[in-house]
């Protein structure tokens, strides 16, 4: 009897096998898991059952291999909701078959060489050149030092009077657009260079979040024009567009504390009232994930003119 339900766990494991995704490049991992933006509890105990599954057996040794591969890859910014799957994930990743082969990157800088490495004794992360007063390097020449697939990045700091707009960024873009009240309609018009704004007048302004993956513990920093007063003052939770969020009401201007923005296109507004005349510079939003600040992102400037 033991045996009869031993051969049909072992052929209910192989139909679990053949419906896993696998690669060189991201492990093994299954739909279900890899196409969501993040991991729930049911989904942080049900992996690490996968691969205990697949450890009891004895056979299949590679899976474990390509879910601690995936882990490590793709869910490398994951928070573990529970103690009881952080345990099981620590002890996963701290089977035999997890690969010591260090990875390693060099990129040639003009007459400097940059290197990382991910070594656990004597790796470094991040490599640093200053070129201040030079044009950026024509050419950079970028060498793996491992013979496993490797991934990197660089990136180029510089200094600016306003920050351009980041549509280069492929993870999240914040877009600014301001609308005017016409009493006459009801409606919010957009407001352009050829808009007459006057004293009194209620200003809508929406930013718009495009991002291609989820996000989780953001901060954004909109500055306001000086002639745009908050028409609410107090700050608390709101609830917006399938957001809730923190706002911050400050002099010059607002502060944005949100917990999660799912992958898609979503939108945070606020309303203000004009109260003196002049020319003004409505200053960029800047959007960052507390936890990761790599993530991160301007949007575009606006000039508020308003007639006496």
């Amino acid at each position: 009897m033991g045996d009869t339900f031993h051969n049909q766990l072992l052929h209910q494991l192989e139909s679990i096998r053949q419906l896993a995704i696998s690669d060189s490049s991201n492990g093994v991992r299954w739909k279900a898991f890899s196409n969501s933006d993040d991991l729930d509890r049911q989904d942080e105990e049900a992996v690490a059952r996968i691969a205990e599954a697949f450890e009891s057996s004895g056979k299949s040794g590679d899976i474990i291999q390509g879910i601690v591969k995936w882990l490590l890859k793709t869910r490398n910014e994951h928070a573990w909701t529970t103690t009881k799957s952080t345990a099981a994930i620590i002890g996963l990743l701290q089977t035999p078959e997890v690969p010591s082969v260090p990875h390693q990157l060099t990129a040639n800088v003009e007459d400097s060489v940059l290197s990382v490495t991910d070594d656990l004794f004597s790796g470094r992360t991040a490599d640093f050149r200053n070129i201040y007063g030079k044009k950026f390097p024509s050419q950079i020449l970028v060498s793996a030092g491992s013979p496993t697939p490797v991934s990197g990045n660089i990136k180029y700091y510089y200094f600016s009077s306003i920050p351009p707009v980041d549509s280069l960024n492929a993870i999240v873009q914040v877009h600014k657009d301001m609308y005017k009240y016409d009493n006459p309609s009801g409606k919010w018009e957009p407001i352009n260079d050829n808009t007459s704004l006057q004293i009194a007048d209620k200003i809508k302004t929406v930013l718009t979040i495009k991002t291609t993956r989820q996000l989780n513990y953001v901060f954004i920093n909109e500055r306001r024009a000086a002639t745009m007063e908050p028409q609410e003052i107090e700050s608390g939770y709101k609830y917006e567009d399938d957001l809730e969020y923190y706002q911050s009401v400050k002099d010059a201007g607002y502060l944005f504390f949100v917990d999660k923005i799912p992958s898609g296109i979503h939108s945070i507004s606020y309303e203000t009232v004009i109260s003196a005349s002049g020319n003004f510079t409505n200053g960029p939003a800047s959007l960052q994930c507390m936890y990761q600040p790599s993530v991160n992102t301007y949007s575009n400037t606006s000039y508020v003119i308003v007639n006496p």
